[in-house]
């Protein structure tokens, strides 16, 4: 990748999170399953805009590689369970 990597890490993360929110509008289009209000395209983008500041903090703050993967899975799953207690209760 040519430029800043963290430029690109942005637009990559960023690019996610659009997916991320834009698949439960596309799915409402099509069936009546998915039944979104405002509040919970808010509650994700929450979610998401604090998964990618703790991502962001975490590849400024630690050195190695390896640390720096560990702390994404970290906050990847705490980020996954907590929307799965949102959306169904799981804990």
């Amino acid at each position: 990748m040519h430029g800043n990597p963290s430029r690109s890490r942005r637009r990559i993360l960023l690019t996610i999170g659009a997916a991320v929110l834009l698949a439960p509008l596309v799915a409402m289009q099509f069936t009546d399953e998915v039944a979104w209000g405002p509040e919970d395209f808010v509650a994700a983008a929450l979610l998401l805009g604090g998964a990618w500041a703790a991502l962001e903090l975490a590849w400024r703050v630690l050195p190695a590689t390896t640390g720096r993967l560990i702390a994404a899975a970290g906050i990847v799953f705490a980020m996954l369970a907590t929307w799965g207690h949102l959306a169904v209760g799981v804990f």
